[in-house]
């Protein structure tokens, strides 16, 4: 209670002084803010739209926050091209010595751009302008909205035809490639024909056949072995004089008979057959070089070697080591046979029908057994190119996979971009049209009525707050610098007990001239500074 009464008493001992600083200041403020250059801000707000079409239906290439895509909007729409056009036009800065350049960055700073969120999420911007000219800002902004929606459909059109002709150019580039690929493709195709994967099931089919037709040729190659084996036996026979009658021993038939007779016994029986060992063993002493053994001891390999290549291919494949060394020594028993027989026997000739039909006959089985043996070496040379392809297929395989993994990546790429394309011819189209995402004028630019700067009413409320401020402080300093005891308070104060008694002042004539002087000071000093103000409203308005 005491303090307040103490600060009471103090506003009342320097209430001149106060009103002097607070009436002071704020004429000073009324003064600055009239006669400060108002600046007028016109504004307009813009929407952002999403498109008509959606992104699911048609690709747009223009991505990311909504803050990002006005900024890159702003950019383009304050250009030194699009500054300079606006400051030509509404004839900007015209008394200002400034350059080019200048020019520009003061038209920067005096545009601003605010993006703000609506209630309902959407996102909006706004676009404004400051000038001392109210119009001219109205038109400034007016024309940097209008900036705003045009770059906006010119960037994203833009955008749109640029990826299109990049995706066009990418295309072409992949189409060449992949009439590369179909070129070595092609060639490899070529160079490798009979070993390419998807032949090698044909091959293996083919080489099957082939092994079957070659069993079958080596089968009637025997047949027609042991058939002019049986016939050589017949002529012997009848040279001998009759068929089934036996030469008389010593005779010189009778050693050309004990080999046709042992060929037919190896036909129906084996080389350890009683009857066959016993011709064997006449023939061995009519003959002991055994040059006439050769062909029937040959056959008989050759039939021995034939059960056990069949043996043998039962249980292994045909690549199998054993199988191809039984193989190739049946081959050679097979040209030893050949080359033992196709020489005509001695005395072999013709002398009779019958000897003659029986010759012809075996003419005719020499000429069948050449036909088959020339067949069997084609589907043997036959079999070895198949075995030789399939042997090389894999190797084959792995090459020919690269390159058409390769070629196939190419196409899905290329597939990818023509896909792309189209969509991009597509957001092209819509781009032009502004069926996509746009800026939507929500409030046009209008003519301020205020000024933006400087807030005047802010200002003044400013002098205010600080006129009684200060007004107050220098009270405040002026009391604690005094030490004289004015009232009860301040005895109070100092000696910690009220006084006895209080006399009041008594003021002399020239206490009250001093008083006078000071407050008319005061007066005609307020009065000056209100003078100035009203002046400075007058003129502004």
């Amino acid at each position: 209670m005491l303090e307040q009464n103490k600060a009471l008493s103090m506003i009342r001992r320097h209430a001149w002084l106060i009103a002097f600083f607070s009436i002071g200041l704020l004429s000073s403020s009324i003064i600055l803010a009239y006669t400060l250059t108002p600046v007028y801000r016109s504004e307009g707000r813009l929407l952002v739209e999403q498109g008509e079409i959606s992104s699911d239906i048609v690709a747009t290439t223009v991505r990311g926050f909504t803050e990002e895509r006005i900024e890159i909007v702003r950019q383009r729409v304050m250009s030194n091209e699009h500054i300079e056009g606006i400051i030509e036009d509404n004839a900007l800065y015209l008394d200002t010595p400034l350059s080019p350049r200048e020019k520009n960055r003061l038209f920067s700073d005096r545009a601003s751009v605010i993006v703000e969120q609506l209630e309902d999420g959407t996102m909006s911007f706004i676009v404004a302008f400051d000038d001392e000219d109210p119009v001219r800002a109205t038109k400034v902004a007016a024309r940097l909205m209008d900036l705003f929606q045009e770059e906006n459909v010119k960037s994203r059109t833009e955008s749109a035809i640029t990826t299109a002709e990049f995706l066009e150019n990418e295309a072409a580039r992949l189409s060449v490639d992949i009439a590369d690929f179909e070129d070595r493709i092609a060639e490899y195709k070529e160079k490798n024909t009979g070993r390419l994967p998807e032949q090698e099931r044909l091959n293996m089919q083919t080489l099957t056949r082939m092994e079957g037709e070659l069993e079958a040729v080596e089968r009637e190659i025997r047949d027609l072995a042991q058939r002019k084996a049986v016939a050589e036996a017949d002529l012997a026979q009848v040279r001998a004089g009759a068929v089934g009658a036996e030469p008389p021993p010593g005779s010189p038939e009778r050693l050309r008979f004990l080999k046709a007779e042992y060929l037919r016994m190896l036909s129906m029986y084996s080389s350890e057959h009683p009857d066959v060992r016993a011709i064997q063993r006449e023939i061995d002493l009519l003959d002991p070089n055994g040059s006439m053994l050769n062909a029937a001891v040959i056959t008989e390999q050759i039939r021995q070697r034939t059960i056990e290549l069949a043996e043998l291919r039962q249980r292994y494949s045909e690549n199998h080591p054993d199988v191809i060394s039984t193989r190739r020594a049946l081959d050679r028993l097979q040209q030893e046979l050949d080359a033992a027989t196709a020489e005509n026997p001695q005395g072999m000739l013709a002398t009779d029908p019958e000897s003659a039909r029986l010759l012809a006959i075996i003419s005719g089985l020499d000429r069948e057994a050449a036909a088959q043996r020339a067949r069997r070496a084609e589907l043997r040379e036959r079999i070895a190119v198949l075995e030789s392809r399939l042997m090389d297929t894999p190797q084959v395989q792995r090459e020919y996979l690269s390159l058409t993994r390769g070629y196939e990546q190419l196409q899905q790429k290329y597939d990818d971009i023509k896909l792309k394309q189209t969509q991009m011819e597509l957001a092209v189209s819509v781009e032009s049209g502004q069926r996509a995402g746009r800026f939507t004028v929500i409030t046009r630019a209008r003519t301020p009525d205020s000024p933006f700067n400087p807030n005047r009413p802010a200002l003044i409320f400013l002098g205010i707050l600080v006129g009684v401020g200060s007004g107050l402080l220098v009270s405040a300093m002026l009391d604690v610098a005094d030490k004289t005891l004015r009232d009860e308070f301040d005895v109070r104060e100092a000696w910690g007990a009220p006084p006895v008694v209080s006399v009041p002042m008594i003021q002399n004539q020239a206490d009250v001239r001093r008083k006078y002087i000071r407050i008319s000071v005061y007066t005609v000093v307020i009065f000056i500074m209100v003078a100035g103000a009203s002046i400075s409203v007058f003129n502004s308005a």
